[in-house]
């Protein structure tokens, strides 16, 4: 897992730069939940310190361009690598 990791380091890196500031803070939040529900309710909110509006407009960009992806009525990371790797960066 950890050469994996390293070895799609600056894919990742290059992944992330290309997020605004508030959609990477919520694609951190739902990595860090893995299987992230309720991604609207105020104990994930105020976890995360995000707004309602932050998260409906972020979630919409991140599924399109497929960072997140839906599933069983919760919001995961596409790749799980990718995942495992915001978790161990952030």
């Amino acid at each position: 897992m950890t050469a994996i990791l390293s070895h799609h380091r600056f894919v990742y890196e290059s992944l992330l730069f290309q997020l605004s500031p508030k959609q990477k803070q919520v694609l951190l939040a739902i990595a860090n939940e893995r299987n992230a529900t309720g991604v609207t309710s105020q104990a994930f909110l105020q976890k995360y310190k995000l707004g309602s509006s932050t998260v409906q407009g972020a979630i919409k960009v991140l599924t399109e361009r497929d960072f997140i992806s839906y599933d069983n009525d919760s919001y995961q990371v596409s790749d799980r690598f990718f995942r495992e790797w915001i978790i161990k960066r952030f």
